[in-house]
């Protein structure tokens, strides 16, 4: 489930970069879309403490305070923007259920992640060049390896350890 908690929200995803917690610092001010599980609610339900895929503690804050509630170690998604070390200003985010978050692949998802921000040239960098590259450039995964095809090149395959093949 989709959850848009800011009025004000353009609806365009623009050009966020996909990141775990220990890439925050990296990122301030920036659009990002980031993972993590639910720790606990503050603040009347307008801050969810997450921990992220990577194990660091992250502080989603909400412009409005949730309508239910989201269970512990529940898997969520947010869009939005990055505004220090371990604060999230969310634009909307997405909750997923018990059994998706018990097998969500945390070491695959970085690994991922980590390819992303290597390879970034090849990938969203301004609007113009996601817009072209989003029909060119498609990630599959195939037995823990992340395949990168590029319609127009032949396909590269990186394997667990990051080293094409």
């Amino acid at each position: 489930m989709v959850m848009d908690v800011d009025n004000n929200s353009t609806k365009s995803m623009d050009c966020a970069v996909r990141i775990n917690g220990a890439l925050m610092n990296n990122y301030q001010n920036c659009l990002a879309i980031l993972i993590g599980f639910v720790q606990r609610l503050e603040g009347e339900n307008k801050r969810i403490v997450i921990k992220t895929t990577d194990n660091v503690y992250v502080q989603v804050m909400l412009t409005q305070p949730l309508s239910f509630i989201l269970e512990p170690d529940q898997l969520i998604e947010a869009f939005g923007i990055v505004r220090g070390g371990s604060k999230f200003e969310c634009k909307s985010f997405a909750h997923f259920g018990r059994e998706e978050s018990k097998e969500f692949d945390c070491e695959s998802y970085n690994h991922l992640i980590q390819l992303c921000i290597t390879h970034q040239q090849r990938y969203c960098i301004d609007k113009t060049d996601a817009d072209e590259q989003q029909s060119e450039l498609v990630f599959q995964t195939v037995d823990n390896d992340f395949d990168i095809i590029n319609i127009n090149e032949q396909q590269q395959s990186f394997n667990d350890n990051g080293f094409q093949h």
